[in-house]
């Protein structure tokens, strides 16, 4: 905002949030659990659960699972890209 003063500027500037974060009352981490636990048979890997009390170090165990379910979908959806369209995919 200081450059635009310097200059003469009159346009508005709106200053927006980058990152919102929300808090839950009661976590749902068991439900999360479930979920996870689900896709993760589905898709036949290994089970990961947290256990019936959930607490704050299970985080990471969601953060491990999360992006392990996201690079098998991920993977999952180029095979069958590759195999009913001919896609190529470059590697990551």
């Amino acid at each position: 905002m200081e450059n635009l003063q310097k200059h003469n500027c009159s346009e508005e500037v709106l200053i927006i949030p980058v990152e919102i974060q929300y808090h839950y009352a009661t976590p749902p981490c068991l439900k999360l659990d479930l979920l996870l636990s689900q896709m993760e048979v589905d898709y036949g890997l290994p089970i990961q659960k947290i256990g019936k009390y959930p607490s704050e170090k299970h985080n990471n165990i969601f953060y491990q699972r999360l992006p392990r379910l996201g690079k098998y979908l991920i993977s999952h959806m180029e095979g069958l890209y590759h195999n009913h369209y001919n896609c190529h995919f470059p590697d990551a």
